[in-house]
């Protein structure tokens, strides 16, 4: 795992691993919030007497604001947050020797 970690920093490919783990991670939790919403939905149908349609609704709405708390909670993050995650970066960059 080091000499992993060694040729990344060597080869200067840090950032693209970063984003690499982050976008894994998002599908990650995107596939869970579908599966969640999928399982969800067995009881909406019994309990709401929804039909189909009424099912599109509630999952479309329920994407969108999934949609919209990540764009407000990644608005807030950057106004809120900008300072420390400046210096984050900053000390990871030094370390890895690029600025």
């Amino acid at each position: 795992m080091s000499n992993f970690i060694t040729g990344l920093k060597a080869s200067g490919n840090g950032m693209l691993v970063r984003i690499s783990i982050i976008a894994a991670i998002g599908g990650l939790l995107f596939g869970f919030d579908t599966g969640v919403i999928s399982g969800a939905l067995l009881y909406l149908k019994k309990d709401l007497n929804a039909n189909s349609t009424a099912q599109e609704w509630i999952v479309s709405v329920l994407l969108l604001g999934a949609i919209l708390g990540a764009i407000g909670s990644g608005y807030l993050a950057d106004k809120s947050w900008a300072p420390s995650g400046q210096a984050i970066w900053r000390t990871s960059s030094a370390e890895s020797g690029r600025r």
